[in-house]
Parts: C-alpha cells; sequence; structure tokens
C-alpha cells in the first residue's frame, strides 16, 4: 500500500510539472517560429512593423507582454533577439526561474537554387 502512495505521489508530481512547464515552452517555440518568419519574409517592412507584428503575437501565444524584442537589419539578413524570464512550477509552489533566451540570424527565401 505505501509503494502505491510512493507511485501515485511522483505521477502527481510529473503531471503537475507537466501541465504547468509544457505550456511555457510551447509559446517559447511558438514564438520563436513566428520570430523566424517575420525575420524571413518582413524583408520589405519596416522595423516598426515587425516590432509591432512581434508584440501582436506576444499576446497571442501568452509571452509576457514586458518582453523587449530588438530587430536589426544586416546584410540581406534580419537578426532578431529577445529573452524573458519565467517561473516554472515543478512542484506545487515550488519555483523555479528559467531564462528564455531567442537569437535569429534569418535571411530571405532565396528561389533560385530551386531553379533548373
Amino acid at each position: 500500500m505505501f509503494k502505491l502512495a510512493i507511485k501515485l505521489a511522483i505521477i502527481a508530481a510529473l503531471a503537475h510539472a507537466g501541465i504547468k512547464i509544457v505550456p511555457q515552452f510551447w509559446a517559447y517555440a511558438s514564438y520563436k517560429d513566428k520570430l523566424g518568419e517575420l525575420g524571413r519574409y518582413g524583408t520589405r517592412k519596416t522595423i516598426e512593423d515587425l516590432t509591432y507584428r512581434a508584440m501582436k503575437a506576444r499576446q497571442e501565444l501568452g509571452v509576457p507582454v514586458d518582453t523587449p524584442v530588438s530587430f536589426q537589419r544586416g546584410e540581406n539578413r534580419t537578426i532578431i533577439d529577445t529573452q524573458w524570464t519565467a517561473q516554472l512550477e515543478y512542484l506545487p509552489k515550488q519555483y523555479y526561474p528559467y531564462k528564455f533566451v531567442i537569437h535569429l540570424e534569418e535571411a530571405p527565401q532565396r528561389y533560385d537554387a530551386y531553379m533548373p
């Protein structure tokens, strides 16, 4: 009976961590993908427009609103930097600060490689 209680406690702790942590990593991956898309296909957009679209995506995906995003245009590429710290709850009422960092260097899609 004692072993069953221990197993159930471990399963409950894993389920709790999964419910609390997985959505934050999912938001990180989705936001990183969206920023990469903005960098690849936003070469004709202004920096202000890219920043607005990044803020809009941030609100939709649940990334903290006070997260600054930096766009820099280089020679035929866009450099995107952002970071934020989230409090991950592994166990009930036990938080661990985790720093999410995104650094992307995106170039526009080149179609000449696909031409015969």
